[in-house]
């Protein structure tokens, strides 16, 4: 209305219908310019990431077994996602969507989608697996050996680990093979520091299933920290489900287990994570 209608009337009012030949094209640009500034302002140009994983991560057979989820946000999308050569990457798009007056329209928008292997197996997504300005979400599923670990020492009278697994620890529970729970926070990579036993002596749940013990107990616990939402805090989840011979760990820092797509790239990124790991018997414990 104000680069058409409203610009001819006052230029036909001031008798220089001629000038509407420029002052329609310096509206345009001007009001794409605002448009441009306004949308840097409010998104820039660096690309959101979000992750989110759980690992199951048996250290008596080096074997850690992950379930995640990523999503990405980019003003610009990105040319290429990497990932590594042992996860399943399932890309999660929605094929159509129904209009408010029916019919459907597409949400795909991507095309010429690509996967590259390098030498080294790691695979990389080129083409437009992402759109500018359009979500992306991609569910990841990987088994693999890893030395990652907790070393625990259970010589003192509280137990003593130190954090191997190359993240901070927001907040963990460790539980001996007698069911005892003990308790730290905020513990940084390669730190090493004593648990302390739970104010209110809660024990684990010792399972006794027909498909073990320890096992069994982490899976359960595993299965309730997948089935609670985004919204769900997994405070509400009790210490005592911790396994046996075994702990929950909660990070702050990226997973080691769930590489960064954008690795390499300036990105905003939020996470959030947990361990649960399988512990080797000791010679004694208590």
């Amino acid at each position: 209305l104000l680069a058409g209608p409203v610009n001819l009337f006052i230029l036909n009012h001031k008798g220089k219908r001629s000038w509407f030949l420029w002052t329609l094209p310096a509206i345009s640009f001007a009001t794409s310019a605002v448009v441009f500034v306004v949308s840097f302002f409010s998104e820039g140009f660096t690309p959101r990431l979000r992750t989110q994983s759980l690992t199951l991560l048996n250290q008596v057979e080096q074997e850690a077994t992950t379930l995640g989820a990523i999503a990405v946000y980019a003003p610009i999308a990105p040319s290429k996602l990497n990932f590594s050569g042992q996860s399943e990457v399932t890309p999660l798009f929605r094929g159509e969507d129904y209009g408010p007056f029916g019919g459907s329209r597409n949400r795909d928008s991507g095309s010429n989608r690509q996967v590259e292997w390098s030498a080294g197996g790691e695979q990389r997504l080129t083409g437009k697996w992402i759109g500018s300005r359009v979500p992306a979400h991609f569910a990841i599923r990987k088994s693999e050996h890893s030395e990652i670990r907790i070393q625990v020492d259970w010589s003192g009278a509280e137990p003593e680990i130190v954090n191997g697994l190359g993240c901070q620890i927001t907040r963990l529970f460790l539980s001996s093979p007698k069911g005892t729970i003990y308790e730290g926070s905020d513990i940084k990579p390669g730190q090493k520091v004593s648990l302390k036993p739970l104010p209110s002596g809660l024990k684990s749940k010792i399972d006794t299933g027909s498909h073990g013990g320890t096992f069994s107990s982490a899976a359960y616990l595993a299965r309730e920290i997948a089935d609670l939402s985004d919204q769900e805090p997994v405070d509400s989840i009790s210490p005592s489900e911790v396994p046996p011979n075994g702990y929950w760990a909660q990070l702050s820092d990226p997973s080691p287990f769930l590489e960064n797509p954008l690795k390499g790239r300036n990105s905003r990124h939020r996470t959030s994570g947990h361990i649960i790991g399988i512990l080797g018997l000791p010679a004694a414990t208590p």
